[in-house]
């Protein structure tokens, strides 16, 4: 990725066409990462099958927070040409 490209993980759910949320990627040592908090989840349903994609955007104009990009020269997706992969909300518990 370039100085200005951004990499952004979506995920959304496939009945009601609702985005839970977007994550910016960090990438260290060539290794993009995406860092989550028990907020980001808190008010979903559990135990449901959510869809999610990561886009890649070329030379963007970005907000975050919200995540929302305002214009990119490109956007590549590996997933869109696929099948996009599922992940579900679990309930978890923690001493915190």
């Amino acid at each position: 990725m370039g100085e200005n490209d951004v990499a952004i993980l979506s995920v959304f759910d496939p009945l009601t066409h609702r985005t839970l949320f977007n994550k910016i990627g960090i990438t260290e040592d060539n290794v993009l990462k995406f860092n989550f908090v028990a907020a980001d989840t808190l008010n979903e349903e559990p135990s449901k099958r959510y869809l999610w994609d990561i886009a890649i955007y070329r030379n963007a104009v970005y907000t975050s927070d919200p995540v929302e990009v305002t214009s990119a020269e490109t956007v590549d997706s590996y997933y869109a040409a696929f099948k996009l992969p599922t992940c579900e909300i679990r309930t978890v518990t923690t001493d915190v």
